[in-house]
């Protein structure tokens, strides 16, 4: 019987954490440019905007997002082009003085 009432409790648990987190997902919004500061170095954050500019490098793109540099490695091709709506996650960098976003993942919106 104890068993029975743990699985239960545990299920219970479950369902109220996925809940939850479903409701909690949608009150998520983008940080702007001029809410990254140097406070926010080393930390993954997600922006949300336009492509200001794109440009094709050895190993990187070089992706401007509403005016906040983004670096995105080379592991695949990106199709976007200038104008294209995106989100993007990934780590705040300093690169040359100047923050930038090191993406990790990138979504077309």
């Amino acid at each position: 019987m104890e068993n029975k009432s743990l699985t239960t409790l545990c299920l219970i648990i479950s369902i109220v954490g996925i809940t939850t987190i479903i409701v909690t997902s949608g009150t998520f919004e983008p940080i702007t440019q001029d809410q990254i500061t140097k406070d926010d170095l080393d930390k993954i954050i997600t922006i949300k905007g336009k492509i200001n500019s794109i440009r094709e490098t050895p190993g990187t793109y070089k992706i401007t997002v509403n005016n906040i540099p983004t670096t995105v490695f080379k592991t695949k091709p990106l199709n976007l082009k200038k104008g294209d709506s995106i989100k993007v996650t990934g780590k705040v960098q300093e690169y040359n003085n100047k923050l930038e976003l090191l993406a990790d993942k990138i979504f077309t919106t």
